[in-house]
Formats: structure tokens, sequence, C-alpha cells
């Protein structure tokens, strides 16, 4: 009889960690995969500080940063802005014949984001941050 209480009580707590885990994922979903065009269909790229200096990537770098916004990992963050509320940014145009692409790509507390507005927010990498910010200068 002990036993069965036993199995009863891990059922029970396994429905409920499943249960929460559904309830989570439904009220914060994850964003979805972010969209980036395919390196040859890319005309232009750009990359714009928020203080308005802005700098054209070459066309050997186009790879090179398509790679890292594909990488991106979705968070459960909403973007709920035009802009992203952080301090500093970069604005990442990708121009091709169909349509421009944007990404906000920032640092706020020790990580790194790419945010595309009202769609989602994603983690990348610091080195994705740092290869921007020395295109940059």
């Amino acid at each position: 009889m002990k036993k069965a209480w036993i199995v009863v009580i891990i059922a029970l707590l396994g429905i409920a960690v499943i249960g929460g885990y559904a309830v989570l994922d439904n009220i914060f979903p994850k964003a979805d995969p972010i969209k980036c065009p395919d390196t040859e269909s890319v005309t232009a790229i750009t990359l714009i500080h928020n203080n308005n200096s802005s700098v054209s990537v070459e066309t050997t770098d186009f790879g090179e940063i398509l790679k890292n916004i594909t990488n991106a990992k979705p968070t459960r963050t909403m973007s709920v802005n035009d802009y992203p509320t952080a301090k500093t940014y970069y604005t990442i145009e990708v121009d091709t014949a169909a349509r421009q692409y944007l990404y906000f790509l920032y640092a706020e507390k020790s990580q790194v984001y790419i945010e595309l507005p009202y769609e989602g927010i994603y983690t990348a990498n610091q080195q994705f941050l740092d290869f921007v910010a020395e295109y940059n200068k």
C-alpha cells in the first residue's frame, strides 16, 4: 500500500511539472525563429549607431553578420517598442530587392540581444556585438 502512495505522489508531481510548463509556455511563449534573408539575396547592409553614425558593410562580411543574426536564440521576452530601451544600440539594416529587414543589437545586464520590434527579442553572443562595434568605428 505504501508503494502505491509513492507512485501516486510521483505521478501527481510529474503532472504538476508538465502542466506548469504548459501554462508558462502558453502565457510567455518563446519568440518565433528569427527571420533572416539568404546571403545571396542581400544587396546592402548598413550598421547605424544610435548616435546616428553609420557605415556600409563590405560584401565580404555579409555572411558573418547574417550568420550571427540567424544563430540568435529566442527568449520569452516580448518586444513592445519601436526601438530598444537600451541606452546604446546598433541598428542593422539588411536590404534585399524585396524588402528591408531591421534588427536592433544591444547589451543589457551583461547579455547581448537582437530585437525585432513587436516580433521578439533574441540572445546573441558578445563577439557579434564586438564585431559590429568595431566595424562602426
